[in-house]
């Protein structure tokens, strides 16, 4: 019997979610990269970008986790900054014409709600020239949560942030 329209689409498994999201990374141009300690996947592209008036380093670094709590999450959000930071390499310094946007992934198998509600309501840290964002896949109940908040530093980049995590990874 054929699938009827609008079927609902069969939950993905971290494993699922991790290659899904590797091909939609590489199909916009990023270089991928497994098993590139201490994260599963780590995903970066450089290039330059007329709306961030220079050259924009984005990365993606994927981790999997039983359970997550916020000291943990920003925990790996940092080191996941500090990753992104690493490999743009030798460059002008950041607000030069130069900028950093990290994105740390979380899978999750199972986030409390006030892990996702932290996500969605808390902006992260603040930086020169560069946005650190925290990210949750859960696993469980197959939710994505970004933060939802528009800061007026960068209310000009937000909803751009926001449409490109979806695209990649919802």
């Amino acid at each position: 019997m054929a699938a009827s329209v609008g079927a609902q689409t069969a939950a993905l498994s971290a494993a699922d979610f991790l290659i899904r999201a590797r091909t939609r990374l590489e199909a916009s141009g990023f270089r991928c990269t497994r098993d590139a300690a201490p994260f599963l996947l780590a995903a970066h592209r450089s290039r330059f970008e007329l709306t961030k008036f220079g050259n924009l380093d984005t990365s993606f670094l994927f981790a999997c986790f039983p359970a997550i709590d916020r000291v943990q999450l920003d925990a790996f959000s940092a080191a996941s900054f500090k990753a992104a930071l690493a490999d743009r390499g030798p460059r002008l310094p950041r607000g030069f014409g130069e900028a950093v946007f990290s994105y740390a992934v979380a899978v999750v198998e199972s986030t409390p709600p006030d892990v996702l509600e932290y996500v969605r309501r808390d902006m992260g840290p603040k930086h020169w020239a560069a946005s650190e964002n925290r990210i949750v896949f859960d696993i469980a109940t197959q939710q994505l949560a970004v933060c939802e908040r528009t800061p007026l530093w960068g209310a000009a980049y937000a909803s751009s942030q926001r449409n490109l995590i979806r695209s990649l990874l919802g």
